[in-house]
């Protein structure tokens, strides 16, 4: 959920677009030092979040600590985004099955047990070829 009001934008960025500032004589990322200056310190094993989607933001009205896992699917990259699929590439549902050989990983079942006897028939071709 994004807040209504409008970004801090911070000039001082790194090379990835978050904020640097120097602070009791350390290098500290801009949007960490805010939200620990309004709320306190980040609880251990969680990380500041931006819900504005804004790394220059500082406005800790707009930061929210949340664990890394809930900070990468909340994102836009490429895990994100396969986090939020629901059909496989050929329009079937991607359903609670997962590959056991492959802990974490979602495929499509209908499209795996094609594969499966697809593989089967060529197998079997190959040993009556010789």
């Amino acid at each position: 959920m994004v807040k209504t009001e409008t970004c801090w934008n911070f000039r001082s960025l790194s090379n990835v677009g978050y904020g640097q500032i120097m602070f009791n004589r350390k290098n500290c990322s801009a949007h960490r030092t805010s939200y620990e200056l309004k709320f306190g310190k980040v609880p251990s094993g969680l990380v500041v979040d931006h819900i504005c989607n804004n790394r220059a933001c500082v406005n800790p009205d707009h930061l929210e600590a949340k664990t890394n896992r809930d900070n990468i699917l909340r994102g836009v990259g490429p895990t994100a985004r396969n986090s939020r699929k629901t059909k496989c590439k050929n329009g079937h549902e991607l359903s609670a099955y997962k590959n056991p050989k492959r802990k974490g990983w979602r495929m499509c079942k209908v499209c795996n047990t094609i594969r499966t006897r697809e593989w089967k028939i060529r197998s079997a071709l190959k040993k009556e070829m010789g």
